[in-house]
């Protein structure tokens, strides 16, 4: 294959997410607005009827999706102990960040305090992957270390966001998720790149 498996399931991961939330968006019977609405109010079937279960449906699909992200990593095992061992550690705390994000799906915010439960899991587990992943990816020869150098930012957005949205500021959650998108779709980019690399 001209790609790795992860980095095709993780192109596909950030189509696949949008798509859904823009259609339970569609669904959505009053005003709703990132100022104003967490993002898993479009899942909450009391606020969204019609469209909740898209919302979720998507929420199990990119958790599923992201199982096989990082499952797929196995590819990038090399001999060197300290590598592997990083990576299987990776690969360990991303499939449970997946895993999270199915169970946050099948428990909507109806269902609240084993949503907010499995979404903690899910923040904690991300910025896990996002450290992790970023150093892996910066020890890497062939690796693009800006991409590498993305996934610690990432993280530590997260965390300063994780504050900010402590106060109420809900905009900073949408700001997360599509920090999460970009760096999914870079850090795809980024494997593409080490795989063709050694393929040579």
């Amino acid at each position: 294959m001209k790609w790795p498996i992860s980095s095709i399931v993780g192109i596909i991961l950030v189509p696949v997410s949008l798509i859904f939330i823009l259609i339970s968006y569609s669904f959505f019977p009053t005003f709703f607005s990132p100022l104003q609405n967490y993002m898993s109010d479009l899942g909450n079937y009391k606020y969204n009827p019609n469209g909740a279960i898209y919302f979720n449906i998507g929420t199990i699909a990119g958790g599923g999706l992201m199982i096989v992200f990082f499952v797929g990593l196995y590819l990038f095992y090399t001999k060197k102990k300290t590598n592997k061992r990083l990576l299987l550690i990776l690969q360990i705390i991303g499939a449970f960040s997946g895993f999270t994000s199915i169970m946050a799906g099948a428990f909507s915010e109806d269902y609240w305090d084993m949503h907010i439960f499995w979404s903690v899991c899910m923040f904690v587990a991300g910025i896990l992957t996002s450290l992790i992943g970023g150093f892996f990816l910066y020890r890497q020869a062939n690796s693009i270390k800006i991409f590498a150098f993305f996934n610690i930012l990432a993280a530590f957005l997260s965390i300063v966001f994780l504050f900010i949205l402590s106060y109420g500021l809900i905009i900073f959650e949408w700001f997360i998720y599509l920090t999460s998108l970009i760096n999914t779709v870079l850090t795809s980019l980024n494997y593409t790149h080490i795989y063709k690399e050694r393929e040579k």
